[in-house]
């Protein structure tokens, strides 16, 4: 385990320009408790559930759509439109700053995995408006670009803004975002990283 991670720091390194990702923590003998609970079934699947029904009648749920990367998407879609393909899933309403603007997003690939966002990890993100949302330099945003769901960062300079992506293994060239209506990409960010989420914390009954 790299030293970032056993500080506590997800992400790229502060001296590389990147933002530390923050995960859920919780107290030791609750982490104590479900690897106990894990080791006494065979079927990882069947601890799985387990814990989850006993979270659900412990700790209040929150139910929220899925959208997969895997999935196209329609370029007019919101977090909460019904005019694109989404599951549903529960997971504990703590970790949720603004519940009825957040959604799930599942992972696709490796483009950010110097940020700490890897192949299949499950996001928590917030909602943004594609018109008219804020969107801060730096921010991780989920974006739909030419009718595909990706996460990437976004920066912008005076005259320029862009996608990019994190890998330093692979180059992955930005996904450059114009005002001019003749642009190759078509790009609406829809949403903003808010953290990883453990897939163990999500219920999908």
């Amino acid at each position: 385990m790299s030293q970032d991670k056993k500080n506590g720091n997800y992400g790229r390194p502060p001296r590389w320009g990147g933002l530390p990702l923050s995960r859920p923590r919780f107290p030791l003998d609750i982490v104590a408790e479900i690897d106990r609970i894990r080791d006494q079934f065979s079927n990882p699947e069947d601890a799985q559930q387990y814990i989850l029904d006993c979270l659900s009648r412990k700790i209040k749920m929150q139910r929220l759509k899925l959208y997969d990367c895997r999935v196209s998407a329609t370029p007019d879609i919101t977090a909460t439109s019904d005019n694109a393909s989404y599951e549903e899933r529960e997971i504990p309403l703590s970790l949720l700053k603004k519940p009825e603007k957040s959604f799930l997003v599942r992972v696709a690939g490796d483009s950010m995995e110097d940020a700490g966002i890897s192949n299949g990890d499950y996001l928590i993100a917030e909602e943004r408006d594609p018109l008219f949302g804020h969107t801060e330099n730096g921010d991780i945003v989920i974006a739909v670009v030419d009718d595909q769901l990706l996460v990437k960062r976004y920066r912008h300079w005076r005259y320029r803004r862009e996608l990019i992506s994190e890998n330093r293994r692979k180059n992955y060239p930005p996904i450059i975002i114009s005002s001019d209506s003749s642009q190759q990409h078509s790009i609406y960010i829809i949403g903003a990283f808010q953290r990883v989420i453990d897939e163990s914390l999500i219920n999908t009954n």
